[in-house]
């Protein structure tokens, strides 16, 4: 028995039930698309944060190169810092590098 209208209580009929269930399923998969859109900007914004520090650090690397080079054991480390560390940040070793640079007054 529907008491105020279209939608608003009990469905009477077959029909109004396949509307209702129609009509939310659009909304959800309008939701669906809304967090799907979300999460998108997220991950941009993470990317770019990501990439902003990295860019960063290179740069800190690069300006305090002569004193990360005088604390390390060996020359193969030195050319390391100088060939490798600097110029390409490789991922695995940016928690190291970044303890390296903090270790110099970073």
């Amino acid at each position: 028995m529907e008491f105020c209208g279209r939608g608003c209580g009990r469905a009477s009929s077959k029909s109004s039930d396949a509307a209702y269930v129609e009509a939310r399923s659009l909304e959800a998969l309008v939701e669906a698309r809304l967090a799907l859109r979300s999460i998108e900007e997220v991950l941009k914004r993470s990317a770019a944060g990501n990439a902003f520090w990295k860019v960063r650090q290179v740069a800190l690397l690069r300006l305090e190169l002569d004193k990360l080079k005088s604390p390390a054991k060996t020359e193969e480390g030195r050319r390391w810092l100088e060939s490798t560390a600097v110029p390409r940040v490789p991922t695995a070793k940016i928690k190291a590098l970044a303890s390296l640079l903090e270790d110099v007054g970073h």
